[in-house]
């Protein structure tokens, strides 16, 4: 349970670093001046998802131990499939 609450604190850091990086790529395409920017710029966003896809991860591979854990082992893998369903009704 511990990973599964560090991987949601990173998630959610995450989507404050989107808003950021966002808001950059605004910025940095205002005008011809500043678009010597997009690359670091656009470097950013490519860094930012990398982390947020290991995030996602990080939760996803918490949220299946938990399954497996309170999973019936006499009904094999149905339970867990009926858990991940449900799991995955409430995201994106």
């Amino acid at each position: 349970m511990a990973f599964l609450l560090r991987g949601y604190k990173a998630r959610l850091a995450y989507g404050g670093l989107v808003t950021i990086v966002v808001a950059a790529v605004a910025w940095a395409m205002r005008d011809a001046v500043t678009r010597r920017w997009l690359p670091p710029v656009y470097a950013a966003g490519l860094l930012t998802t990398c982390v947020g896809e290991a995030a996602k991860a990080l939760v996803f591979v918490a949220q299946m131990a938990m399954f497996n854990r309170v999973a019936d082992p006499r009904i094999g893998g149905t339970y867990m499939t009926m858990l991940n369903t449900l799991a995955n009704l409430g995201e994106g």
